[in-house]
């Protein structure tokens, strides 16, 4: 199941906003500032949990970041990568996190056959 929630910052602060694991690990690029007087919607999905913060006067000139210790992916979008064990070349056109299992990786790249083609592959599947 997936909630929306609509963060309003209408006192006239920024909100952050950042997605946690069960375990209380933070999510890899998933949060962001919402400035004074905006709206934005988040999407919490099933083992995830928000923490919403009113920014303070004091903390208003530092930029949003996510938490220290964060988790970054290996691969970049638009990397360019092999696959580990064919060799085959391309870039990586999409990155997707788990909270129970490794990363992986949408990776356009041709095939040994001269196709086009992309595919998912899991983290230790691309070097």
């Amino acid at each position: 199941m997936t909630t929306t929630i609509t963060v309003k910052a209408n006192h006239g602060w920024p909100v952050d906003v950042h997605g946690y694991g069960p375990d209380g690990v933070p999510f890899a690029n998933y949060g962001g500032r919402v400035a004074a007087g905006e709206t934005q919607d988040f999407h919490c999905h099933s083992h995830m949990d928000l923490r919403i913060h009113e920014v303070q006067p004091a903390e208003a000139d530092k930029p949003f970041a996510f938490p220290a210790g964060r988790k970054e992916f290996k691969f970049s979008l638009g990397a360019p990568v092999s696959l580990a064990q064919s060799g085959e070349t391309g870039h990586v056109i999409g990155r997707a996190e788990y909270v129970n299992g490794a990363d992986s990786y949408l990776v356009r790249y041709k095939a040994a056959d001269g196709r086009q083609t992309e595919a998912w592959w899991s983290e230790d599947a691309v070097a």
